[in-house]
């Protein structure tokens, strides 16, 4: 019965992302997919209190809180809000890929120094993010998006979202840097013991 709660959890979560956007289903399939497969492969249990407690802490609210922004734009319901409200959706996405992604990138993290670290986290969170534009603009073809007028308009948006997605990954690196007990001088001390004729 504890084991079949958190299913109807995450079954609620989708269907309900189901009513608000039909893709946002897809979404959060993949989002908790991928979730599962950390647990079963056990890599959560390579963090420790901190990372972890961030870890959950972000798997089970970023879905409600992008349902919740995800309803804000579709139903318009504070008119003309939609441009901010989408840079705050980059924002937390960033992060929040960051953080699901965080099991598996912690061991290569363990290995860099912290600008080393800095440069592999954000652009690996950039590069899914980028992937993520070219999911929406397929959307927007299949929807027929494709007068002028609409794609000028996609062009600067995508821009923003770009920005956006690098100031949410350097922002969920900095979290995580700090509840990792990682620090750059710890690391060189792990690369010095890996690595002792390269590390001088």
């Amino acid at each position: 019965m504890e084991k079949l709660i958190p299913l109807l959890f995450i079954a609620s979560f989708i269907l309900a992302g189901y009513t608000i956007f039909p893709t946002m289903s897809l979404l959060l399939i993949i989002w908790f997919g991928l979730f599962f497969l950390a647990r079963h492969r056990k890599l959560d249990r390579k963090l420790n209190k901190k990372e972890a407690k961030f870890y959950y802490i972000v798997i089970f609210t970023y879905p409600l809180l992008e349902g919740i922004i995800k309803l804000l734009i579709v139903q318009n319901i504070i008119p003309g809000s939609w441009f901010w409200l989408n840079r705050v959706e980059h924002f937390l996405s960033a992060i929040a890929i960051e953080a699901l992604f965080y099991p598996l990138l912690k061991p290569t993290i363990l290995k860099l120094n912290q600008k080393e670290a800095f440069i592999f986290v954000v652009s690996t969170v950039v590069l899914i993010g980028n992937f993520n534009e070219f999911f929406e603009y397929a959307i927007r073809l299949q929807l027929k998006l494709t007068d002028a007028a609409r794609f000028s308009a996609y062009y600067w948006d995508t821009i923003y979202d770009m920005a956006i997605n690098i100031l949410g990954a350097s922002t969920g690196f900095l979290l995580l840097w700090k509840f990792s007990r990682v620090k750059p001088k710890t690391a060189r001390n792990y690369n010095q013991k890996r690595f002792p004729e390269i590390i001088s």
